[in-house]
């Protein structure tokens, strides 16, 4: 992710309820195929992924926040795509 103003992107960390710990184990291998699909730019197949996980664990902020992000790509599809999304506004 780039952080408004800035060029390069930076990696985030995801703090995990400790009451949460079990269900983000039975979720990550999902969550993590939708993730390397959007990496590749694939979001149409990355979206249904997140949709099937929001769906189900309607908990995950992260699945929500990506499966919103890949489904306005597939409508609006950036002019490049380096892996990485830009913050429009802090």
């Amino acid at each position: 992710m780039k952080v408004k103003g800035k060029k390069l992107p930076v990696t985030l960390f995801e703090v995990v309820d400790p009451g949460k710990r079990e269900a983000v184990r039975r979720t990550w291998g999902r969550f993590s195929e939708a993730r390397s699909l959007y990496y590749k730019g694939e979001w149409k197949s990355a979206t249904a992924l997140l949709k099937q996980l929001v769906d189900k664990e309607s908990w995950d902020g992260p699945a929500k926040a990506l499966y919103e992000r890949c489904a306005y790509f597939v409508e609006q599809a950036p002019e490049t795509w380096d892996g990485s999304y830009e913050m429009k506004s802090k």
